[in-house]
């Protein structure tokens, strides 16, 4: 098991926060970053975009092929799903914040097409220092990590596999963090399993907001808790 599943890669809570950086001094870091390969095959660097501070913020696992292009976050069609999720229930993309675990695009070359694949643990640890500044940001009261490889990053040996944890609430660091299945995984699912998925998607989505009114509760601080059943 890789380090990263092990322990989680981010450790960005600090006794004196660092009030000075900006989102365009990310942008920057992010452009002239090389510290894995995916420095050198990338079109742009994705760092997230959004309202910041926010208390929500989406983690997905990396750009695809038009977010390369457009150097903007959740832009393709996983996008366009994730958007219309959060419309039907009321919730404005420009009052939350998104962004993912790597900010280059992973992909690997079948013939002649790029087919994007899931990140290495190298790479999401690359990208470790700018999600941590993304965050430090934002600060928001609730992470939603969308597929495995987010949550993995986020939780480590806590968060098992993407169907088994989906919908349960975690705490990491004093953020409550809801994992639920990525939008391109929701895509990809056929006829009822499109059906039942994109339910279950909307339906986590739908839980991070009514947890967004919920008073503050000392049982959030447990490390892990499902939800009840009632």
């Amino acid at each position: 098991m890789s380090d990263f599943r092990q322990k989680g890669l981010f450790d960005f809570r600090k006794e004196s926060r660092d009030t000075t950086i900006t989102i365009e001094e990310l942008r920057k870091e992010a452009e002239a970053c090389q510290k894995c390969n995916l420095g050198y095959s990338r079109l742009q660097a994705v760092v997230g975009e959004g309202q910041f501070p926010a208390d929500l913020m989406f983690v997905g696992e990396g750009p695809g092929e038009q977010e390369d292009k457009e150097g903007r976050p959740f832009v393709g069609r996983a996008g366009e799903l994730l958007t219309y999720s959060l419309n039907k229930l009321g919730i404005d993309r420009g009052s939350v914040w998104i962004s993912n675990v790597v900010k280059c695009r992973a992909f690997e070359k079948v013939g002649t097409k790029k087919v994007n694949r899931p990140p290495k643990s190298e790479e999401i640890k690359a990208c470790a220092p700018i999600l941590q500044k993304e965050m430090e940001l934002v600060s928001p009261r609730i992470i939603i990590a969308l597929g495995s490889p987010s949550a993995s990053s986020l939780l480590g040996k806590a968060f098992s596999t993407i169907t088994q944890d989906r919908g349960k609430w975690f705490s990491y660091k004093g953020i409550k963090v809801i994992p639920t299945f990525h939008p391109a995984y929701v895509l990809r699912q056929k006829g009822k399993g499109y059906d039942r998925s994109f339910e279950l998607f909307l339906a986590d989505l739908e839980e991070a907001k009514k947890a967004l009114t919920q008073k503050e509760d000392k049982t959030w601080d447990l490390p892990l808790f499902k939800k009840s059943d009632d």
